[in-house]
């Protein structure tokens, strides 16, 4: 059995700072060396709550000279697919696990901040993508979640502003 020292045997202080650690997503391993694991998971989830963050329309002023760079970063992500990546990303995220449903309400976020930011984004997210298909097969599901109730005010968001309505 380990040492007793302030009261705390060593294999407690061993798991107690395992613990402590594997927020940041280090580790420490044999000899007190600190070693890095990365959740690739958890990175893509950060990533969108990144972009959540950066696409979030209340964060520029209501004039128009404040709106020109999220304008800009809008048609940098709309340039380089990000609308597809998003809706993909999508089709794969698990119902049942709290972080991935924590990355579809990310996602589905950022999808309504970029068309708040540029309403023209939703008629390109109509034509570019499935996530209308996605949408609706997540409103006709029997159980109810909060993604649920969000799906159902992105397709709304998606008809009020596309002209062919998806």
């Amino acid at each position: 059995m380990g040492s007793n020292r302030g009261g705390m045997a060593a294999s407690d202080r061993r798991r107690w700072s395992f613990q402590t650690r594997c927020d940041s997503g280090s580790l420490i391993g044999e000899g007190g060396r600190e070693e890095r694991r990365e959740d690739p998971q958890r990175h893509r989830i950060v990533d969108l709550r990144l972009l959540q963050d950066l696409t979030d329309p209340d964060v520029f002023e209501d004039d128009e000279e404040s709106d020109e760079p999220a304008r800009v970063l809008v048609d940098a992500l709309v340039e380089n697919n990000m609308l597809e990546l998003l809706v993909q990303n999508l089709q794969r995220l698990n119902n049942s696990d709290p972080d991935e449903m924590a990355a579809v309400y990310s996602t589905l976020t950022t999808v309504e901040n970029l068309v708040e930011v540029k309403l023209a984004m939703a008629e390109m997210v109509c034509e570019r993508t499935k996530l209308w298909k996605w949408l609706l097969g997540k409103i006709k599901m029997r159980e109810f979640d909060s993604n649920k109730q969000y799906a159902s005010k992105i397709l709304a968001i998606l008809l009020q502003n596309s002209a062919g309505g998806c």
